[in-house]
């Protein structure tokens, strides 16, 4: 099917196959590079993805160090600049969650929002945990050290108020014993036994010192308590600390109304002045001082249970954020095998496209190598065949016909011509196929010149033979064999002229295949032009033939 295709077809259609080979290397090319587009798309939005994870993650963290300091901070000015900082992190924290969910721009750039479904559900739960159970902690903290520093400072104020009942007592017990120290002098001068002083203003002031060392034991119990971090200490302390008011309340006790004492038998103090400086301490000790004291013992209760609360705070808060840091490494750990994902598939497209774009290549060039051939052969091998059949006519049996022309134009009767060219064969409908084909009527046409100049020697010889035999009797049919044997040589002459034609057209022909139609058809023209010249020598010789029977008519006349 392919022979009979025109040339110009086959090279359109050969392109055409080579054009698409390149199209599909184009395509397959094109696709390979928008897989690797995509795939670095892939890896840049799961490089943002992870860096703000990475982020939120930083963000947690920091915010657990915050945790820490916000326990150990010294007083609320520090407070609230850390919980400021908390603050803005855990803005930054929903910030970059809202960002990785509906996407935005971050200070690293613009960052598209995650359509991996199983990524956005951990970072809703991290981003919900934050809000719900994280920050609510640590503001529990917060809220925690306020109410704590606002006991402590609670706690200061009733030690100062404690304290300056403490002043204010031992200065009254200073003056007491100064006023019992004058009055057993004054008692001594005015004859007093030694025994009755020993027993009443001696016994006085050890009371008087023992309450002064009582007071300063509660004093140092209550000094304990506030260092006390252990309920059970606590409970020991105060209950001590109870004892010795108790302790003292009874030495005063002994003093304004008498009694047994671990000094002995105290009587009361009849003295006026004396007995009001003891009802103003018993007055201080019991309104103000163990007021003061009851309320430091309260709120410091109240601080050591705030403080034993912080621990379990800082522990919930260790625990939802590790949890939370759980999910973001989730997160993490999904982008980096994202990205490395991404990165294979890329390097396997890029591969792949190489691999394509080679294979198109190979099979472009082996195409390309393979049509060149068959259409080289396809009009290389014809072209040469009717070349060859050109040359043969051209160099063989044009020269041998006018050859044996001229030697027929010289008399030799007894030449003949044979063609050497052999019809082509024809294996195609193509343009060369069309003049193999249009040659072949040249040959056919030399040919039948070729016997035609046969009969043509042959009808010459046998009229000579017959004009010589009558020749010598008859003159008039000699002169008319004359006449007729020099058309004969005219008809003879326009052969070889016509014969010469062929020659030069043939010879064109050889020169260039693209102008072979016209020489075909010139070739034509001149063998049309050799048969002419047979049909008029045909006629010579019929005429001749004629006057050579008149010339036997007369000859059987005179004889």
């Amino acid at each position: 099917m392919l022979k009979n295709l025109k040339i110009s077809t086959k090279l359109i259609g050969g392109f055409l196959i080579a054009a698409l080979i390149l199209l599909i290397v184009g395509v397959l090319g094109f696709i390979s590079t928008r897989t690797m587009g995509e795939k670095a798309a892939a890896i840049t939005e799961a490089a943002s993805l992870r860096d703000s994870a990475m982020q939120m993650n930083q963000s947690i963290k920091t915010d657990l160090w915050l945790a820490m300091r916000l326990r150990e901070a010294s007083d609320l000015e520090s407070l609230d600049e850390l919980w400021d900082e908390h603050e803005q992190n855990a803005q930054v924290f929903s910030d970059l969650a809202d960002t990785i969910l509906n996407g935005g721009e971050t200070a690293e750039g613009t960052v598209a929002a995650t359509h991996d479904e199983s990524i956005r559900a951990i970072v809703e739960q991290a981003h919900q945990s934050h809000m719900d159970e994280f920050g609510p902690a640590i503001q529990s903290i917060y809220g925690l050290k306020v109410q704590i520093y606002e006991e402590q400072d609670g706690i200061d104020e009733k030690i100062e108020d404690y304290e300056a009942a403490v002043d204010r007592f031992n200065e009254l017990a200073k003056d007491f014993e100064q006023e019992v120290k004058a009055r057993a002098v004054s008692r001594a001068a005015a004859g007093t036994s030694a025994r009755e002083i020993l027993n009443t203003e001696t016994t006085w002031s050890g009371i008087a010192s023992e309450i002064k060392a009582t007071l300063a034991e509660a004093t140092y119990l209550l000094d304990k308590f506030a260092l006390s971090r252990d309920a059970s200490s606590s409970d020991a302390i105060e209950e001590e600390y109870a004892a010795t008011i108790s302790d003292l309340e009874s030495l005063i006790e002994a003093l304004l109304n008498g009694g047994e004492t671990e000094l002995g038998t105290v009587k009361s103090i009849d003295d006026p002045k004396l007995r009001s400086i003891v009802v103003e301490m018993d007055r201080i000790q019991d309104e103000e001082f163990q007021v003061a004291a009851s309320g430091f013992i309260e709120q410091q209760k109240n601080l050591v249970s705030l403080e034993s609360d912080l621990p379990a705070y800082v522990q919930e808060i260790d625990q939802i954020g590790n949890d939370i840091l759980g999910l973001l490494e989730t997160v993490d750990q999904q982008s980096l095998d994202a990205i490395t994902t991404a990165e294979a598939e890329s390097e396997a497209a890029a591969s792949q496209g190489t691999t394509q774009t080679i294979a198109g290549i190979a099979i472009g060039f082996v195409f390309a190598i393979g049509i060149g051939l068959f259409l080289s052969r396809s009009v290389s091998k014809p072209v040469a065949t009717v070349a060859d059949a050109i040359k043969t006519i051209a160099e063989v049996d044009l020269p041998n016909f006018a050859t044996e022309i001229g030697l027929l134009a010289e008399g030799d009767l007894t030449r003949t011509f044979e063609i050497a060219s052999e019809e082509i064969p024809i294996n195609s409908g193509d343009e060369i196929g069309l003049m193999a084909k249009a040659f072949n009527g040249v040959i056919a046409r030399l040919q039948d010149a070729g016997l035609a100049f046969d009969r043509m020697a042959e009808n010459l010889k046998e009229i000579v033979t017959n004009v010589m035999d009558a020749a010598n009797n008859v003159d008039a049919a000699a002169t008319q064999l004359s006449s007729a044997a020099d058309q004969s040589s005219q008809a003879t002459e326009q052969i070889a002229t016509t014969i010469q034609q062929v020659a030069q057209g043939t010879q064109q022909q050889t020169e260039s295949v693209t102008k072979t139609a016209a020489t075909i058809e010139q070739m034509g023209r001149a063998i049309d032009g050799v048969a002419q010249g047979t049909q008029e020598q045909t006629e010579a010789v019929a005429k001749s033939s004629e006057i050579t029977s008149q010339m036997n008519a007369a000859i059987q006349q005179i004889s």
